[in-house]
């Protein structure tokens, strides 16, 4: 017999599936709902800074501003993003340092994520594509694959089922 779990017990884990966040599990640890939704909050920054001409790092500092102003910049241990084409991860990458400008035609995600361990994960030999930190560490991550128009970027991977604008969890 499995037990339905309270709203706090699904806070308290999260793992990505399919480009979202899903709570699951037991209660008790750092990450709840709130902090998933600091998380989209988080992306939806990102998304707003990104426009044509501005250096990826800008990205990066709206990203990481929104996670130290709640508390979690020890958290914030990965890029915001990085470019995507003939491989998943390329540069451009979203971090601090990276000065190339985003140009019409280029494909990138912005995906920050918050960890609670180190960022190294493991993907499922199960399903080939969930992902877990690798010392079982909590996480929430949203991303979002995008392409840079001359009038500013267009997400390619919303959907209908998706999280959109001011959703709150």
């Amino acid at each position: 017999v499995t037990k339905p779990f309270s709203p706090r017990e699904l806070a308290a884990r999260v793992r990505t599936v399919l480009r979202r966040s899903r709570p699951v599990g037991v209660a008790g640890e750092r990450l709840d709902f709130g902090d998933v939704e600091i998380e989209r909050e988080t992306q939806q920054t990102a998304f707003e800074a990104v426009r044509p001409g501005v250096e990826c790092q800008e990205i990066d500092r709206a990203a990481r501003k929104v996670i130290d102003d709640a508390g979690y910049g020890e958290y914030f241990i990965h890029r915001t993003g990085h470019g995507i084409g003939l491989t998943t991860h390329e540069p451009p990458y979203m971090i601090e340092g990276d000065t190339n400008e985003l140009e019409p035609g280029m494909c990138f995600t912005i995906e920050p994520m918050i960890n609670t361990g180190r960022k190294e994960s493991v993907q499922s030999k199960r399903d080939g594509w969930t992902v877990r930190t690798k010392d079982g560490g909590l996480s929430a991550q949203f991303e979002h694959t995008n392409l840079m128009t001359e009038h500013g970027p267009e997400v390619l991977t919303l959907t209908k089922s998706g999280p959109q604008r001011g959703h709150k969890f």
